[in-house]
């Protein structure tokens, strides 16, 4: 997530084929000042016994306001400070932006990096408790902030910190980073009774009238949704626009009638839904199935090598996110995608947890962020590991051929290319849209894909710059 920069960028041409750029927090001198929105988002917080959810848009700096409300605490009573994030990608990033932000201020600080990759983790939390300590004693103060994955959470940092005599949880500020994870937790269990707790993420449920799963718990622990700024606020902000412009591009990609027949087949069974509105495995089973087929169409892959062609020169900054899974004689469906970035010319890089060729470690896709931030390579292909929280400002052009009907992750990876920088003026996501089979108008099940896809690119296409383009196309899409 990116810290709030006072000045919007001065954009630059986006179609020079040999354009390098730093991001815009690298290029211009970081504001010390908030935006208004999050001076009233942290009131707000504090008004509310530091305790509450801001809801804020993917790319409206939501790591800075939370850094600031760390530093107002800091400076009242001095908390220890948890911050709980869903992955090792993110608690890098977030140690990272809290070494930045609190390195200019007058103060003593500690970061413990939780988390399997600094293996000296426990010592160095053993270290800062005994820091602390001693500087209470001279009557200082150190600011103690422990990074943790949401894997170590739940299991060994309850018993050697959380538990620990040490450490009191009502003197402890408690940030769950995409606190929508937590939701799961809420299912089988809970989170420690932290006296201060903040939450941020810019979808906390996927729809606030029908509350799932744990959704309801989770949001009771951290209080609710207590602030709200959509990608429609940042803008249209007067003071702004504090995200970039965007056109959206639905392209029509024909569902084969062999693959229709097999999605059908499960549809039957299905008793229909998604994969994350039940915690029945068979459903879930046949929901990824499902999925895969969509995913996997033959079309998405020819329209993805047709527009790769057709935007060559403007192929820098660009980022694929494929289907999950293989479709059945083919190769990995990001292998697939791959294959034709290749064919093309495109240099890129794959992020995944693992695939047939490699098996990456943390390392591996910090370079890959890198060398993509600096122009070294013209895209990323991924999955799911970049729809959360992971701040590459640069990214100008989306190509989504996963045809989620989770609203979280749409709205999520609209949020990836939004960001601002000065390397675009505005950016551009290209959604591969399923066009079901004519042969199959009456079969059960179709009105179920064209309604899926038209929620998606409603949403998507709801503040782009081509919307009265966009709204001809659905008035055609379903004839």
């Amino acid at each position: 997530k990116e810290s709030a920069p006072k000045n919007r960028p001065k954009y630059k041409n986006t179609d020079e084929e040999t354009e390098e750029t730093e991001e815009t927090e690298q290029n211009n001198e970081k504001s010390d000042d908030l935006r208004e929105y999050q001076k009233n988002a942290i009131e707000k917080w504090e008004r509310k016994g530091c305790k509450g959810i801001l809801e804020h848009a993917t790319g409206s700096g939501k790591t800075f306001t939370a850094l600031n409300a760390i530093k107002n605490a800091f400076e009242k009573n001095n908390p220890f400070v948890v911050i709980g994030v869903p992955y090792r990608l993110l608690a890098w990033q977030w140690s990272e932006e809290c070494e930045n932000f609190f390195n200019k201020l007058d103060l003593d600080y500690r970061i413990v990096n939780c988390w399997s990759d600094n293996n000296s983790w426990e010592r160095e939390a053993r270290q800062a408790f005994l820091d602390k300590k001693t500087s209470s004693i001279v009557d200082k103060k150190t600011l103690i902030i422990f990074i943790v994955v949401n894997k170590t959470l739940n299991e060994n940092f309850n018993s050697l910190v959380i538990d620990s005599e040490e450490l009191d949880l009502d003197q402890t500020l408690f940030i769950g980073d995409e606190c929508h994870n937590y939701s799961s937790t809420f299912v089988e269990g809970t989170l420690p009774n932290f006296a201060y707790r903040l939450g941020l993420s810019a979808t906390p449920v996927n729809n606030h009238e029908e509350l799932r799963g744990g959704e309801e718990k989770m949001l009771d622990y951290f209080g609710g949704v207590i602030d709200t700024y959509t990608i429609g606020d940042a803008l249209k902000d007067p003071e702004g626009p504090y995200l970039t412009p965007y056109e959206y591009f639905p392209i029509l990609c024909d569902l084969s009638e062999e693959d229709f027949d097999k999605w059908h087949e499960d549809y039957k069974k299905s008793g229909w839904g998604s994969e994350d509105s039940t915690n029945d495995k068979k459903r879930q089973a046949i929901f990824r199935r499902m999925n895969l087929v969509l995913s996997s169409m033959d079309s998405k892959i020819k329209n993805l090598e047709k527009l790769c062609k057709e935007n060559y020169s403007e192929r820098k900054y660009s980022l694929v996110f494929s289907g999950e899974g293989t479709k059945e004689g083919y190769e990995r469906n990001i292998s697939r995608a791959g294959k034709i970035l290749k064919s093309q010319n495109w240099s890129f890089s794959s992020i995944v947890s693992e695939n047939n060729e490699i098996s990456q470690n943390q390392k591996q896709r910090i370079d890959i962020i890198k060398n993509f931030k600096e122009a070294n390579i013209d895209a990323i292909s991924a999955i799911k590991i970049l729809d959360e929280g992971i701040d590459v400002p640069s990214i100008r052009t989306a190509y989504i051929l996963a045809s989620s009907n989770n609203r979280r992750q749409f709205v999520q990876r609209r949020g990836r290319v939004l960001r601002l920088s000065d390397n675009k003026s505005r950016a551009k996501i290209y959604d591969f849209v399923i066009n079901p089979p004519k042969s199959r108008r009456g079969e059960t099940g179709i009105d179920k894909i064209y309604e899926n896809e038209l929620k998606r690119i409603e949403e998507l296409s709801e503040d782009a710059l081509n919307r009265k383009d966009i709204e001809e196309f659905i008035k055609s899409y379903k004839l």
